[in-house]
């Protein structure tokens, strides 16, 4: 390590402490030209400049460290914006403060998500007022000496406080108070060189044209466009539908093909940056030259389709969902690839399973991050991601089923209570459909209600009259129809897919406050306040009838409050957050 001091005055009311162990933002010691006008209105300061690599100079530069006066850590990524200390300092006079930190910018002067709340990083309005956080990710922070005193015995400890995200967590154990401060600024570049903002490619496991907008990866993906460049790649597949094989084969084939020929849209007017494509396959996946084939293929698609759009594919945090893509992502230069782990694929009956396992593994092996939703699949793969594995839990769009709820739709009106009800996709792999035959059969006296797109023939509920199958709905309105249930079901069949899965309805059904009945299954039990959990098909029936008699676990109240802060702005922020710090 090494140091040296300049600048100002010998005897500093602060101290400038720079790493300079990391690549330098803006250019050579970028940091260093804005330091004059950040530092403006303070009289007297000095600089020390530390390089870890270097050990030998570790105790010169302690040495050299005053014994008074608060220290302005600074990564050499980072460029203080002018004045940022003044206002850095006059946190620090707050009663208990030990640590002001500031707002982080990039280059486009957008902001950069770096403060925790209640665990998580904050959602963007919470970062316009100045105010006490539980966390930091910042590249600089300014430490009251008074903090140091606490924290650190005779000065040696110093050092390790060039991350200023250690800081944070010390300062917090030590009960001192970290005041985000927006008047203050830095300008960070964990993006791509030349001051770009590293764009994300996400290859996902549905089709945006198609399918359910509520799936996980289009939820996280169009958030995080408000913030960077996103190329959201459609589903490229992982079998070929085949009559007697899949359900509704030749339509699945027709919608594929109608959304490839939209090739590359933005379906979002208020988020320009958030791109949509279906690249061309040849869906022939039981021959390894035809996959190579493939793979090649969707590799000049994606690279034709990023240069439309301007993104560099070298400089791109990778988000794969669909094991098939690592076919495709192995053969491109990337800066980071984060695996959404959203469901045991392997576990689909429809794919050749040893193919689809033999990519998983080749993914978690690769991956950067493994991201889950489910602790039962992380815990049962944690051999194979040790500590690069981050459960990153589903959220939820409060603004439709925690706000105000329209009138009740007017083909679920006439249909008399009590309602027991389902909305999403109504898939042969995923619910099962005897069970709701025998839900509704054992009991005439309610109406069963089911709305979504149907993948498998409806046909066996066309006897029973207290079945109502109300066909697909718009995201918009499915909170008006599931308002008007009197129990929300989760009848789901007992595979190792759902075993490993984590249903974002779940989360739904809470904000709308409703009674649930749900098959049982890992993830669910962590709701178990609040939800009724059935072992077996009697018992699923059972509770049906025990809930609608008002034996229901929790209230209205408490099952909104289980996910009142579990929203997707949130958990895109940390996914943006745990994307760019692997790049950083």
């Amino acid at each position: 390590m090494n140091s040296k001091q300049g600048f100002g005055p010998t005897r500093p009311e602060v101290t400038v402490l720079v790493n300079t162990d990391i690549t330098e933002a803006g250019g050579p010691e970028g940091w260093r030209a804005a330091l004059p006008a950040a530092l403006e209105g303070v009289e007297h300061w000095a600089l020390v400049v530390v390089d870890e690599t270097d050990d030998d100079g570790l105790d010169a530069a302690v040495a050299q460290l005053p014994r008074s006066g608060p220290v302005l850590v600074v990564r050499a990524d980072v460029r203080l914006g002018p004045g940022s200390v003044v206002a850095l300092l006059g946190a620090l006079e707050r009663p208990g403060v030990g640590i002001a930190v500031p707002k982080v910018v990039d280059e486009a002067g957008n902001l950069v998500h770096t403060i925790e709340l209640g665990g998580i990083l904050g959602v963007p309005t919470e970062y316009e007022h100045e105010r006490p956080v539980e966390g930091i990710r910042s590249g600089a922070a300014l430490v009251s000496r008074a903090c140091l005193d606490v924290l650190c015995q005779d000065g040696q400890a110093i050092l390790p406080f060039v991350d200023a995200a250690l800081i944070g967590t010390r300062a917090r154990d030590a009960g001192l108070l970290i005041w985000y401060t927006p008047a203050a600024t830095v300008v960070t570049t964990c993006i791509a060189p030349g001051g770009r903002s590293a764009p994300w490619i996400c290859f996902a496991a549905n089709d945006w044209w198609y399918h359910n907008q509520a799936h996980s990866e289009f939820q996280l993906m169009r958030r995080v466009a408000q913030h960077r460049p996103v190329l959201l790649v459609n589903s490229i597949g992982m079998r070929m539908p085949l009559p007697g094989r899949s359900t509704r084969a030749f339509r699945r084939i027709l919608l594929k093909a109608g959304s490839v020929l939209r090739f590359v849209r933005r379906p979002l007017p208020d988020t320009p940056n958030f791109n949509v494509a279906t690249p061309f396959i040849l869906p022939f996946y039981g021959s390894a030259i035809v996959r190579a084939l493939n793979a090649r293929l969707v590799r000049v698609q994606v690279r034709l389709m990023t240069r439309r759009l301007g993104i560099d594919v070298a400089e791109s945090v990778i988000v794969v969902t669909i094991p098939t893509a690592w076919e495709v992502v192995q053969g491109l230069e990337y800066r980071a690839m984060l695996l959404n782990r959203s469901d045991l694929h392997s576990a689909f009956g429809e794919t050749d399973q040893t193919y689809i396992r033999g990519l998983e593994r080749q993914l978690l092996e690769h991956c950067d991050v493994a991201l889950y939703v489910s602790h039962a699949l992380m815990d049962a793969e944690a051999d194979q991601t040790g500590h690069r594995a981050v459960f990153l839990d589903h959220g939820l769009d409060l603004d439709r089923f925690g706000g105000e709820i329209g009138p009740e739709p007017p083909d679920l009106a006439p249909i008399p209570h009590p309602r027991v009800g389902f909305f999403g996709g109504l898939d042969d792999y995923l619910v099962d459909f005897d069970l709701l035959e025998r839900l509704a059969t054992e009991n005439p006296d309610l109406s069963v209600v089911l709305i979504g797109d149907a993948t498998v023939s409806m046909a066996r509920f066309d006897a029973l009259p207290n079945v109502h199958w109300l066909g697909f709905k718009p995201a918009a309105e499915i909170p008006s129809y599931g308002s008007g249930f009197d129990v929300a079901l989760m009848p789901w069949l007992r595979n190792e897919w759902i075993q490993n899965s984590n249903p974002i309805k779940l989360k739904e059904y809470l904000a709308l406050g409703l009674p649930i009945v749900s098959m049982d299954f890992p993830e669910v039990r962590h709701y178990a306040d609040v939800v009724s959990i059935a072992g077996d098909a009697d018992a699923f029936v059972r509770a049906v009838r025990e809930v609608l008699q008002g034996e229901e676990m929790g209230s209205p109240t408490t099952r909104r409050a289980r996910v009142a802060g579990a929203t997707w702005d949130r958990q895109a922020n940390r996914l943006l957050a745990i994307g760019e710090e692997v790049i950083h």
